[in-house]
């Protein structure tokens, strides 16, 4: 009779750490949750389309902290619970309007901003192009590229011409402005525009934190012994803390499947506007035409022209008053006039300038908040390993901080770049993005997964 083997039996007593050979099941496992759950967490733009939506969640994954600043934005600002509908729309960016423009990118209508030489690249274009959403109603705008529009003389290089035809274009409507109903009798505060708050990505976020929490802190033993700061536990760090700020995000800010579209409301002649909606910091005086500065026939004219846009839009929700010039104000600018009045009155600021700090001191607040962000993974790493390298070699120290370093460098570029920059510049961005962020996030992801399978799973009893 064969002898029969055993198994042997140890007991273990509370607090030993058992450790097993890791498998790639194990390797999956720690990249599907503390990587790719992530991406359900992020915040989506209003009536962004699938395109969109995947680029998005293809750079959270490899630059987790790309929607750092969008995520602390929305934190900082007015809590949409306390707002109405309307006012919850316009805050959320999704209000826009449609305006038409020559070849050369000059506003023809509305009207008001064609006699303030508007131009088309004076209006604050997205990251994601305005024309390629999707747009509650009917409209003229072409929605057939991700791209800023551009006539094809334009796209070969040669310089733009002031042609005839008529372009359609989406532009944002700010937050400020304010929005009217489209009929005498009917109140903003009994009109819905619809939203949604979404169940998987607070589900996602509250996984990603659950199971990235415990990553990070089964990373204080062993790990750290071995590896140092190239633990890869420590890798989790950006992709906690982001799922964190997009929960906070979420809780204050509805999700918009679609934009949806308002008329420009210029009241010719005489004529009077409607009292202001609820919407706090919006314009008192809304635009006018002074029909002793234009004559008759280019009034009629004028009115023709809006006339016709506003009859190629079907389901707008509503009538904007907002001065053409404040489509045009990005955020820096609210220094420039503060500037300027303390060069005229000796460094004592005027009135208005005085309403620009409330503006200013919230930048301030978000840019604090955006740069702790961005340090905090250090402070973490110092804690847990003061920085000694212990065993790790400079590959597998590469694939932690290197990752760490090389995202936070490209998302300290992005605020800026998408307040300040051209469309040129954000595609030269979105190239270096693609050449260098990805290889080195999938190097770092290879390395991560060596080290899993050297080490093997570990659990503390």
């Amino acid at each position: 009779m064969a002898p029969v083997e055993v198994p042997t039996i140890r007991f273990v007593s509370q607090g030993e750490t058992i450790c097993t050979d890791a498998t790639w099941t194990s390797v999956t496992k720690f990249i599907l949750l503390n990587y790719v759950t992530h991406v359900f967490t992020v915040m989506q733009h209003p009536g962004a389309r699938n395109p969109q939506i995947f680029s998005w969640m293809l750079t959270a994954l490899f630059m987790p902290f790309a929607g750092t600043w969008r995520a602390i934005t929305v934190i900082m600002s007015y809590p949409s619970a306390r707002l109405s509908s309307c006012a919850t729309a316009l805050r959320c960016g999704a209000v826009y309007m449609v305006v038409g423009c020559n070849g050369a990118g000059a506003v023809i209508v509305p009207t008001a901003f064609a006699a303030k030489g508007m131009n088309l690249k004076d209006f604050q274009w997205n990251e994601w192009q305005n024309d390629f959403k999707h747009v509650h109603g009917d409209h003229p705008v072409v929605c057939d590229t991700i791209r800023k529009p551009r006539d094809d003389a334009q796209r070969r290089g040669a310089a733009p011409t002031d042609d005839d035809t008529t372009r359609y274009h989406l532009v944002r409507i700010p937050p400020d402005a304010r929005i009217e109903p489209l009929h005498e009798g009917l109140q903003l505060e009994n009109m819905e525009i619809p939203n949604s708050y979404s169940l998987v990505q607070g589900a996602a976020a509250i996984a990603q934190i659950f199971f990235a929490s415990k990553e990070l802190y089964a990373s204080r033993g062993d790990q750290v012994v071995r590896y140092g700061y190239a633990a890869f536990g420590l890798t989790v760090i950006p992709y906690l803390w982001m799922s964190f700020l997009n929960l906070v995000a979420a809780i204050f800010r509805p999700q918009y499947s679609h934009v949806y579209l308002v008329h420009y409301g210029e009241p010719a002649g005489d004529a009077v506007a409607p009292p202001a909606c609820d919407n706090e910091g919006g314009e008192k005086e809304p635009p006018h035409v002074d029909i002793h500065e234009v004559g008759g026939k280019e009034l009629e004219r004028r009115r023709k022209l809006d006339g016709e846009l506003r009859d190629s839009v079907v389901g707008a929700v509503g009538v904007v008053y907002i001065r053409p010039e404040a489509l045009k104000e990005r955020p820096y600018y609210t220094f420039k006039p503060f500037l300027e009045s303390l060069k005229k009155h000796h460094g004592i600021p005027v009135k208005p300038v005085l309403e620009h700090w409330a503006t200013l001191c919230k930048e301030i607040g978000q840019l604090v908040i955006w740069a702790f962000s961005l340090v905090i993974p250090y402070i973490v790493i110092y804690i847990m390993t003061r920085f000694e390298a212990a065993e790790s070699t400079t590959a597998q120290r590469f694939a932690v901080v290197g990752w760490l370093a090389t995202g936070q460098v490209l998302a300290l570029i992005l605020p800026f770049l998408r307040l300040y920059g051209e469309s040129r510049a954000k595609t030269i961005y979105s190239g270096i993005m693609i050449t260098f962020l990805i290889p080195v996030g999938v190097y770092s992801v290879v390395n991560v997964s060596k080290m899993i399978l050297e080490k093997g799973v570990c659990v503390q009893l």
